[in-house]
């Protein structure tokens, strides 16, 4: 891999990061109560179900490649992991620890304020804490650390050029179709794996394998005016939040956001 990489090189690192992270927390402002046909609503869900659905996309994508970049063994893989322990599932493990230990407090010191009394129960420290139930956007770095622990089997598919596009392709048509591993933890279900994401993830991957594919992404985003890329990342962003918002009809509502995404990716290599 090539230290000065025409797509993610230093600068992309630096400022594509900090816009999705902008993106994400605009997606948690997300406010808008009731009747989705007024003119407000269709504002704010332009920007939170639409444009910035492509924040969390480009993270998995950017941790694909992060992990990969420069790391051909499986004794680089371990280390890898091990670093990732630190970085990822202690603050995980901590922040979903703290907010169970505040609902359980809350629930003991005044019992009756929540819609259920938060017990001290195995199962029930399982699904606070590992299963994240009183911290929902924790799903990220949970989705996270699944995937990091398959990173030995993925380092061993990398290794063939024809088996990676494969998985690509059958991840990308599974995600089309909203497919994921969920589990039930006494009545409280829990993705375990989301496709979808695994393959942004795994384009991460591949793009530290395939440098000719970086090429063709690096001379398409030259080639587009940018007025063209910012009218695609918009009609891309307006489908999606229409198909969120259920007023277009759609097997996944979510079926747009790789348009988003890949507009997107595409804008920010032009800038």
């Amino acid at each position: 891999m090539k230290k000065n990489n025409p797509l993610l090189n230093g600068n992309f690192l630096n400022i594509v990061p900090l816009i999705c992270s902008l993106m994400v927390v605009m997606i948690h402002q997300h406010l808008v109560s009731g009747d989705v046909h007024t003119i407000s609503s269709r504002i704010i869900s332009f920007f939170t179900h639409g444009l910035c659905t492509a924040a969390v996309p480009t993270f998995f994508l950017l941790s694909g490649y992060l992990f990969f970049r420069n790391t051909d063994t499986l004794s680089a893989v371990f280390q890898k992991q091990r670093k990732r322990v630190k970085s990822v599932l202690m603050p995980f493990l901590a922040w979903s620890a703290f907010y169970y230990v505040l609902y359980a407090a809350v629930s003991i010191v005044i019992p009756g304020f929540l819609e259920s009394n938060v017990s001290l129960s195995p199962l029930r420290i399982l699904k606070g804490i590992i299963f994240y139930e009183f911290s929902f956007p924790l799903w990220y770095m949970f989705q996270l650390c699944v995937f990091v622990l398959l990173t030995p089997v993925l380092l061993l598919i990398l290794k063939n050029k024809i088996a990676g596009i494969a998985v690509l392709t059958i991840a990308t048509v599974f995600g089309f179709m909203g497919t994921e591993l969920s589990v039930d933890v006494g009545g409280y279900q829990r993705s375990l794996f989301q496709v979808n994401f695994f393959a942004y993830y795994w384009l991460g991957c591949l793009l530290t394998r395939l440098p000719d594919v970086q090429d063709i992404l690096v001379k398409l985003a030259k080639r587009l005016p940018s007025l063209v890329l910012v009218i695609a990342f918009v009609g891309a962003g307006i489908l999606e939040s229409l198909l969120f918002d259920e007023l277009l009809p759609s097997f996944n509502s979510r079926i747009a956001v790789p348009l988003v995404f890949f507009s997107f990716l595409l804008l920010m290599v032009k800038l």
